[in-house]
């Protein structure tokens, strides 16, 4: 992953892009999302509350992430530290 994330800023640099007023930055965030680059909205080890929608009403528990993938239907992964056996998958405004 590592080197593919700079195989992707070398060819960035070599972009020629247009001026449009936005930074350099911008344009490397945009180009980035754009190829492939997925950002978690968490981080390994963080904490975090998880709310999950359950019939009536929503369980609310406070746990670390202890893995993040992407599931076989793209949808964001997490793996609570409680539950290492287990994968929850959850959309980002689960968090």
């Amino acid at each position: 992953m590592r080197d593919r994330l700079i195989e992707l800023v070398d060819a960035f640099r070599e972009f020629d892009a247009p001026n449009d007023g936005r930074t350099w930055t911008e344009h490397l965030a945009d180009y980035l999302l754009a190829n492939g680059v997925i950002v978690p909205p968490v981080v390994l080890g963080s904490k975090h509350k998880i709310y999950i929608p359950v019939t009536g009403t929503t369980v609310v528990y406070e746990t670390k992430v202890f893995g993040i993938g992407i599931d076989e239907d793209g949808d964001l992964v997490i793996n609570p530290e409680e539950y290492q056996e287990d994968v929850i998958s959850i959309s980002g405004y689960n968090i």
